[in-house]
């Protein structure tokens, strides 16, 4: 199943990485409280999913779609005059609290038509993400997949630490990395600061399940999750930032685990992790 929003930073790399270990857990409930374009819970295509994320944007596109909706490529004029007109008519809807079925068709054209498929708010949580210039929109992929295998998936649009976990088994911990511009809902850019990383490490570790933590490869935060009895290690990902392939490289991120039992041998487990010397 593939993930039918465009995300900068999803973790459709972290599917057969983790196919080992998260076949062991067999999850029945599956928690992502960031959980921006839902990469991982698609690839790994569970049945019960607790999906939560600040950006009412995203949130409510998945709930339509989750009711039988499905996005036209074709629906409005593909230039800048009119994506600019969409894209305030959204951000209207925002401020008046109107989430229909129009808000999700113009976040996904949006989404697919402005500059390199960025998910990206200002402090006031509007959508702000330029015109794209691409000369025609591919229409939706993956969307009837989606609507079938997220019939069991819960949609919440609220802060992580309002989150009932209760019954969970498996968590996806992938919050906006600190050290990176992460305005992907309002309030976004504090993730960018070690107090508020420490904060969602606090929770995290207040869950005794199975969890993998991914952020980027700051030393610091990464003894943070060693200090509250994580396992860490490191791994190199492709960003696909970039308009352009020449512009994609290769990143250090972190990848921290914890609740999959004592003395379990990840470097085994889990391909392309490195030890971590911190």
């Amino acid at each position: 199943m593939k993930a039918i929003l465009k995300w900068a930073g999803g973790k459709s790399w972290l599917v057969p990485m983790t196919e080992r270990i998260v076949k062991e857990v067999n999850p029945k409930l599956v928690a992502e409280p960031f959980a921006g374009g839902l990469n991982f819970s698609c690839g790994h295509k569970f049945d019960r999913v607790i999906a939560n994320d600040l950006n009412p944007f995203s949130i409510n596109f998945y709930r339509h779609v989750q009711s039988g909706f499905v996005p036209s490529a074709n629906i409005h004029l593909n230039d800048d005059i009119n994506y600019y007109a969409i894209r305030e008519r959204l951000n209207s809807k925002l401020t008046n609290g109107v989430y229909d079925q129009e808000a999700a068709q113009d976040l996904w054209w949006l989404n697919h038509a402005c500059y390199n498929g960025l998910m990206r708010v200002n402090k006031k949580g509007q959508f702000n993400v330029p015109f794209g210039y691409y000369k025609t929109i591919a229409p939706p992929d993956g969307v009837n997949d989606f609507y079938h295998g997220c019939r069991r998936w819960k949609f919440v649009n609220g802060s992580y630490v309002d989150l009932d976990m209760r019954g969970v088994e498996l968590l996806l911990g992938d919050p906006p990395y600190i050290d990176t511009f992460s305005n992907y809902s309002k309030g976004g850019s504090g993730f960018s600061s070690l107090p508020l990383q420490q904060e969602v490490a606090d929770w995290f570790a207040n869950f005794d399940i199975p969890q993998i933590i991914c952020n980027t490869a700051n030393r610091t935060l990464a003894k943070e999750y060693k200090n509250r009895g994580y396992a860490v290690y490191i791994t190199e990902v492709q960003r696909s930032i970039s308009r352009n392939g020449d512009g994609r490289k290769k990143v250090p991120e972190m990848i921290a685990f914890r609740g999959f039992g004592h003395g379990r041998r990840f470097l085994q487990l889990v391909p392309s992790i490195k030890v971590w010397r911190i």
